[in-house]
């Protein structure tokens, strides 16, 4: 069965370039086994399953600094709608890079919805 979308039927118009709740981090953090798994614990506890983890230690530019490690992660995010307040997909992805931040050894995080590209 081939499923064809014509323009006037699309769901997604030109003017709406999210991609379907799905958010973007980027977590700066000391090189740690456990760091990982408290990332992504963060998303689990929503039963979220990430899309995509890809994470990198960077060696340290002196003896004295320590190894840091950068994870970059995407999740399909679902708000959560109240009667008397909906949670936007921006307050979402706040909240959450402000859960991130306050995990032990994170120094730093990034995050943004992710957009398509208007092509």
């Amino acid at each position: 069965m081939n499923l064809v979308l014509h323009p006037e039927t699309n769901p997604i118009t030109e003017t709406d370039h999210s991609d379907d709740g799905v958010a973007c981090f980027s977590v700066h953090a000391q090189a740690d086994a456990g760091v990982i798994g408290r990332v992504v614990d963060v998303f689990a506890k929503r039963g979220w399953v990430p899309i995509s983890v890809h994470a990198i230690m960077i060696a340290a530019q002196t003896p004295l600094d320590g190894d840091e490690m950068v994870i970059d992660l995407q999740c399909r995010c679902q708000p959560v709608y109240h009667a008397d307040m909906p949670v936007t997909m921006e307050r979402l992805v706040d909240s959450i890079a402000a859960k991130l931040r306050t995990l032990p050894m994170v120094g730093a995080v990034y995050a943004s919805p992710r957009f398509r590209a208007n092509i």
